[in-house]
């Protein structure tokens, strides 16, 4: 719908602009035609950032309970329809195998390494109807209405620095777990450009654990390479389902050992990756 409205809507607009001002009187200016579309195209995406900066005053991010952070629905589509527009305009092809390996019922902890901002883009444009929810990083919170709209859809912001918080977080993403929901989480903890998997933290799989729930592993490769490709250069991002793990295989496992089958998952998919795709070794 927001692609319909910022690309079709200009069209509309331009025809009917001509039609009352030049048509009807028997002629029509063609330099003013690029020029009414590029001004009703302005005009319409600071309407859409307007009407969203004016829903954002109303959203409570300070000293927000996570306990109580639910989903609103519009900003959960308007995220998700974003996130196919930036594909779109980033000119990013995505490639995902063996999706068919997702469970089919019940929530899961899907767990991807992290290269670029533009990985949960990425999952969001190919994972849509899962509409999880994601544990980010605290510093989010100060870029100017995105902390807003990420609280307002859902997703639970870390701050590592503050003990306490960290465990009210922790616990809140358990509990959604619990109740149905899907959580999609960086075990990294943070991006690493350079295309090299960072230090998994075991931490992070103790919510599987407490949540009773699957862990989806899916390795990615390809977007550390956008900032190089983008924008004279399409970028094409491999995603895979590799392997699914249920509580069942890993309720005896401790944390520091679903750590390592994990880490070995990925480092042996993003290898084959490479090996499958010679335009991922680009960089290397």
């Amino acid at each position: 719908m927001l692609l319909f409205i910022i690309i079709i809507l200009p069209l509309i607009i331009t025809s009917i602009y001509l039609y009352f001002t030049q048509i009807i009187n028997n002629y029509i200016i063609w330099w003013s035609i690029p020029i009414s579309l590029i001004i009703s195209f302005v005009g319409i995406v600071l309407l859409i950032i307007l009407s969203i900066y004016i829903r954002a005053l109303f959203i409570k991010t300070r000293n927000v309970n996570q306990s109580e952070i639910k989903r609103n629905s519009f900003f959960t589509s308007f995220i998700s329809e974003i996130a196919s527009i930036l594909t779109l305009f980033m000119r990013v092809k995505i490639i995902i195998e063996s999706k068919n390996k997702l469970p089919k019922e019940g929530p899961f902890m899907l767990v991807s390494n992290h290269q670029s901002m533009y990985d949960p883009i990425g999952l969001e444009t190919i994972l849509p109807e899962y509409k999880p929810f994601y544990v980010f990083k605290n510093n989010l919170m100060k870029v100017p209405i995105v902390g807003k709209i990420l609280i307002s859809s859902g997703h639970l912001p870390l701050d590592r620095t503050n003990a306490r918080k960290a465990v009210e977080t922790i616990s809140a993403a358990i509990k959604r777990v619990e109740n149905g929901e899907s959580l999609f989480i960086y075990p990294e903890g943070t991006r690493n450009p350079k295309r090299e998997l960072g230090e998994l933290h075991a931490g992070t799989f103790k919510i599987a654990l407490k949540a009773k729930c699957p862990i989806v592993i899916l390795p990615t490769d390809g977007a550390g390479l956008l900032h190089k490709n983008y924008p004279f250069k399409k970028t094409t991002i491999v995603f895979r389902v590799s392997k699914v793990l249920y509580y069942e295989d890993i309720k005896d496992l401790s944390t520091k050992e679903i750590k390592e089958i994990v880490e070995k998952e990925f480092n042996e998919n993003i290898e084959n990756f490479r090996e499958k795709y010679p335009f991922l070794k680009a960089g290397l």
